[in-house]
């Protein structure tokens, strides 16, 4: 079969150890207690009285005398904080699966990230066994079976003093019990028991899709949850950047960079693409439950009760659909949000691009200014390069010939310097050197500047060409 096939491929083989903790819930129901018409029993299950516990009968009688019919019974499992792999939840699972045979429903679940199915009804003992998956990787998965037992003939005198029992309690004959598997995140456990632990309609209970209603719940308070949380965050982004018509917000300024705020924005955009995600599996349950309401339950309807707890009392169909038009409502409120997260995403963008602009000019004054300085070294520089020039060869012809241009003489009692005859030819020498020299220098710096101003007109007429492309284009 495709199912098994299927239950071959698991996602969530990495949480193989995962569940660590097992609690039992049990759901009673009598109509004779003043006390309360529902309760649940809540243990926590191990290996040793974990079979006592799935062998539990069905009915019961108090201290008080008052007769109690198990309306539902469902394991949660999840973890308990600890990594480490133990022995003994893995032995309790397989003994659960075992015992509920739900193995091929187990593998099934966890073969697909979301999603919700029936698998093909079985037979067993002449009763019809309908068994469902829903998954929702890595934080809920669940598993349960209704079973319809075989119909029994009207002089069965078993199947009439049962009947007759029931009657006396005020209840109607169940058309059948249902037992569940709840594989549910530490963090998500909690909502989810205390949505279980509601005074349900005993109608609701019985009722073979209602873990599917109580998942779905979940997942409703999860997308409320997930949306006032990002509504909060946005009034503070709201509030630092300006960009909002709330005349009455009243939020202090969201801290930390632009930068760092439009990363958190984009976050929360992929957050809420996640939770129209989780709102477009919301309505696959809901068309789910109407499908297999409409299969294999119609007719289904509120039993008879009476007091307090009548107003409780709705049957399934009007409990979907007064989840689906909530669901509508979400959708509105998912995108509004969406569109406050766009909004400011593009205001932070903007005002990002405005200070990286003012950055630029501040650094691009700055620049200039370095510039000038630079220039006003550089003229100096030059002045300093002119007199080494001017200085330089008479340097040069001084050293090269090595001779003194200027000799003592003596005459009439007194000293005087006079001139060599080589201190002519020193002129002669280094006036016209200098001079080469400075036609040199003046050549070669004409010629840079031609080749430097033959680039800036080469870059000028390649920016001109691409401009007049594009404009083409």
């Amino acid at each position: 079969m495709s199912y098994y096939c299927l239950g071959s491929q698991n996602l969530w083989r990495d949480h193989k150890f995962k569940w660590t903790r097992f609690i039992g819930l049990e759901i009673w129901h009598t109509s004779s207690s003043s006390s309360g018409h529902q309760k649940i029993e809540e243990q926590v299950l191990q290996e040793d009285n974990l079979e006592a516990w799935l062998n539990r009968p069905p009915n019961k009688q108090d201290y008080d005398g008052n007769q109690w019919t198990r309306l539902y019974q469902m394991v949660i499992a999840s973890d308990d904080g600890k990594k480490t792999a133990r022995s003994s939840p893995g032995t309790c699972l397989s003994a659960l699966l075992s015992h509920s045979q739900l193995q091929f429903a187990f593998d099934y679940a966890m073969s697909y990230p979301a999603g919700v199915s029936a698998l093909p009804c079985q037979a067993a003992g002449g009763d019809e066994i309908h068994t469902y998956t829903l998954a929702n990787h890595p934080k809920l998965a669940l598993l349960w079976k209704h079973v319809i037992p075989r119909a029994l003939e009207c002089d069965d005198t078993t199947f009439q003093d049962e009947e007759a029992a029931l009657t006396k309690l005020g209840l109607t004959k169940p058309s059948g019990h249902t037992f569940g598997i709840i594989f549910v995140d530490s963090k998500e456990y909690e909502n989810l028991s205390k949505l279980i632990h509601r005074q349900w309609s005993t109608n609701l209970v019985s009722h073979p899709m209602f873990l599917a209603l109580i998942s779905s719940l979940h997942l409703n308070f999860r997308i409320d949850s997930i949306h006032q949380r990002i509504k909060t965050e946005i009034r503070r982004v709201e509030a630092r950047t300006g960009h909002h018509c709330f005349n009455s917000l009243q939020q202090f300024p969201a801290p930390g960079d632009l930068r760092e705020l439009l990363a958190t924005m984009s976050g929360f955009a992929t957050k809420l693409a996640g939770t129209t995600r989780k709102m477009e599996f919301l309505h696959e349950i809901y068309r789910f439950i109407h499908t297999q309401t409409d299969i294999n339950y119609d007719g289904h309807k509120p039993d008879s009760i009476e007091g307090e707890e009548c107003k409780h009392c709705m049957d399934m169909g009007h409990q979907v659909r007064l989840m689906q038009h909530r669901l509508a409502m979400q959708h509105l409120e998912n995108d509004f949000i969406l569109a406050r997260v766009e909004v400011q995403m593009n205001a932070m963008f903007h005002l990002t691009a405005q200070q990286d602009s003012v950055n630029g000019i501040q650094i691009a004054n700055a620049t200039q200014a370095t510039a000038v300085v630079s220039l006003q070294e550089s003229s100096f520089m030059k002045i300093l390069t002119l007199m080494a020039i001017t200085f330089l060869p008479g340097n040069f012809v001084a050293a090269l010939f090595s001779t003194s241009l200027f000799g003592p003489e003596t005459a009439a009692n007194m000293i005087t310097i006079a001139n060599k005859p080589l201190f002519a030819l020193y002129w002669i020498i280094t006036i016209p050197l200098t001079l080469f020299i400075y036609i040199v220098v003046i050549v070669c710096v004409f010629v840079q500047n031609r080749n430097t101003q033959k680039k800036i007109r080469h870059a000028q007429d390649q920016l001109a060409n691409g401009s007049q492309e594009r404009k083409t284009s």
